[in-house]
């Protein structure tokens, strides 16, 4: 049985490396493995191999400056030592813009051997025996000029170095993730950062700006080339309403699509926390949660990166695509307390949107750290927490749609992203393992759920494989 990825960071780490940086199918194992596995290969193009995929959507995406330049970087490039030192010293010192770095990540893709790029649906071919590659870029960072001194600059460099990528459709983009890591010049984005607290990744402004506006419109226009899709992952969530009501109102037959996503397993109208700061002088807000429960003993990851049920149901009446992520953090495991909020978009929305008196019923204190013991326990504690983001999301899906919510969910695993994936699923040549655990907890786990799962082995086999597939017939012709 094939599978299809929608987000994996396949090249990234190859085209930061010391070695040929054609060379996309070696897989690299960090010595020493101090990091988890964060460092190591996650889907490299042997990998997805041995892992069936036979199509993947390789994101075009250049490390933020702001990233390399943390110490924590730096110590981690220079401990491990597969990294282009000189090479991300360049990188931080501007001797490249994003714009350069991102057409030498293309011709760094088109020079791989033994993958086809495609620009349609059409030029898929099963039954050959290559990897077929479709593009996508996450951040609008990447867009930037070396010139942009200015904001105002900056704005007008994005839009036309933009455009410049969508008419030339070659490689043509499925989709572009506006935000990231750090402020950009389109929409205020969703606090992300994983290990280190610092100003410079906290969120700023309030939602959309107008030159983002400009930029979706753009995006998903036909006359200038194909449609590139909007992918509202990193975006906040004032950011992703406003997107929503453009979308209606201007371009109601384009869908929405969420490439890597967890879910808050809340509504965003009744988000539980236990406290939230602003510190005199600060421009961003600190929001302490209380963490909800979900099915099996497991919890939900509130950060605002992750959908609530709102949006779940606006992706669903678009007939949109969710993508789901194998990143612990993002699914719920290991969770960060804290979320950091732009002061404007917080006083402006959500802090009508704060319940300093939710119901203690349905949140938890903790992790079970008994079912962190031994590798086996893991991995299948790991699975729950994938399955309860799974059935929440057809839960919220079925009161609006029925049983047709689970084709629009599939695989987007973030791969290489700098995510720690869960055990049962360490790299894309574990995707056959994976399918077998879902087959048999999504069951017991629905049961729960009060949800009744008809044909188990052809829904796991549709969001491992066909339903992307079916999305992509309709809207990357």
């Amino acid at each position: 049985m094939e599978h299809i990825d929608i987000h994996c960071h396949s090249i990234l780490k190859s085209f930061l490396g010391k070695e040929e940086k054609t060379d996309s199918w070696s897989s690299y194992k960090a010595q020493p493995e101090i990091f988890f596995n964060i460092l190591n290969s996650q889907s490299s193009f042997s990998q997805l191999k041995k892992g069936a995929v036979k199509l993947v959507v390789v994101v075009l995406h250049c490390v933020e400056r702001e990233v390399l330049r943390n110490w924590y970087a730096r110590f981690v490039a220079r401990i491990v030592g597969r990294y282009d030192i000189p090479f991300l010293r360049d990188i931080i010192n501007k001797k490249y813009s994003y714009r350069q770095l991102l057409d030498m990540q293309i011709e760094h893709l088109r020079k791989i051997k033994g993958i086809k790029v495609i620009n349609s649906i059409e030029e898929y071919e099963p039954d050959k025996n290559h990897l077929h590659v479709i593009a996508s870029i996450e951040g609008a960072h990447n867009l930037y000029g070396k010139d942009s001194k200015s904001r105002e600059n900056k704005d007008e460099i994005v839009l036309r170095n933009f455009s410049h990528y969508k008419k030339q459709g070659n490689p043509r983009l499925f989709y572009i993730t506006p935000a990231h890591l750090v402020d950009n010049v389109l929409c205020t984005h969703a606090y992300a950062m994983k290990i280190i607290k610092d100003p410079t990744y906290m969120p700023k402004g309030c939602g959309l700006t107008s030159t983002g506006k400009r930029f979706i419109r753009n995006a998903l226009e036909n006359k200038t080339g194909k449609p590139v899709l909007i992918d509202i992952k990193h975006m906040s969530l004032q950011s992703r309403l406003e997107y929503y009501q453009l979308r209606r109102e201007e371009f109601p037959d384009r869908p929405i699509i969420a490439t890597h996503m967890g879910v808050t397993g809340i509504s965003y109208k009744n988000i539980p926390v236990s406290s939230f700061t602003h510190s005199q002088g600060e421009d961003f807000v600190g929001v302490d949660y209380l963490i909800p429960k979900g099915l099996g003993g497991t919890t939900f990851n509130p950060w605002s990166i992750n959908l609530y049920d709102e949006d779940i149901e606006e992706i669903i009446l678009s007939k949109g695509l969710i993508g789901i992520i194998l990143d612990q953090r993002i699914l719920g495991l290991s969770i960060n307390r804290k979320e950091y909020f732009s002061a404007e978009e917080f006083q402006n929305h959500y802090i009508h949107w704060m319940n300093l008196e939710a119901d203690k019923q349905n949140v938890r204190q903790g992790i079970d750290l008994i079912k962190l013991i031994t590798e086996k326990s893991q991995s299948i504690w790991h699975l729950k927490y994938l399955c309860n983001n799974i059935l929440h999301i057809v839960k919220v899906g079925e009161r609006i749609i029925g049983e047709k919510v689970w084709d629009m969910l599939c695989l987007g695993s973030d791969n290489d992203g700098a995510i720690k994936t869960i055990k049962n699923c360490k790299t894309a040549a574990d995707y056959p393992k994976l399918k077998k655990g879902l087959l048999q907890l999504l069951p017991e786990m629905a049961e729960e759920a009060g949800i009744k799962i008809k044909n188990i082995s052809g829904k796991v086999n549709n969001i491992m494989y066909y339903n992307a597939l079916n999305f992509l017939k309709k809207h990357y012709t």
